[in-house]
């Protein structure tokens, strides 16, 4: 299956990230970097026909096509440094993963640094592997194939959920992992 690219030239893209970085490099507060980080410019739109849809407990929505099997679901942690990241920012992105995947992908709002301390967002993506596999787009209902991705510190979330639930012998919750450019080592060595 080929997915819809979002097009730009190469020499655009470069001169974006350099303006972007420069923003971020002159942040001051948090909110200025979260407001620099939502102006990244490689976020495709949503895809024509791909519902949204919110949930409050946990935080996050469904993104996903009606026709899709609701029982087969993906989760999806977004990158940020775990201080940045949203669902506007990444529904495009996850709507493409939904479609390659014929899935509903449940997007996980985690808590965010420095408002929430460790291990506050790591719980929030262990809650987000259970509510995924136990409720739907449509309400309470078993999956039947649940996988886990995300993306830079998102990535990195999706191999220490799945490292927390083997310790606690629930490794079967989840089918898949996919990291994309996961941050595997928090000490930059």
């Amino acid at each position: 299956m080929r997915l819809p690219m979002m097009r730009m030239e190469p020499a655009r893209i470069a001169a974006h990230v350099r303006a972007v970085s420069e923003r971020l490099g002159a942040c001051v507060t948090i909110s200025e970097v979260r407001q620099a980080y939502e102006t990244y410019p490689l976020h495709p739109p949503l895809l024509p026909g791909v519902r949204s849809l919110e949930v409050e407990s946990p935080r996050g929505c469904w993104i996903g096509r009606t026709e899709f099997d609701p029982r087969r679901r993906g989760v999806y942690f977004h990158g940020g440094g775990f201080v940045a990241g949203s669902v506007g920012m990444y529904a495009g992105l996850i709507s493409r993963i939904a479609d390659a995947t014929r899935s509903w992908i449940f997007f996980c709002d985690y808590p965010r640094a420095p408002e929430c301390l460790f291990p506050a967002a790591h719980a929030a993506a262990i809650g987000a592997c259970d509510y995924a596999r136990s409720n739907g787009p449509i309400g309470p209902d078993a999956a039947n194939q649940l996988f886990a991705v995300g993306d830079s510190s998102g990535g990195g979330m999706v191999f220490a959920s799945a490292m927390h639930l083997r310790d606690q012998g629930r490794g079967h919750l989840l089918d898949a992992l996919i990291g994309l450019s996961p941050m595997l080592d928090l000490t930059a060595a």
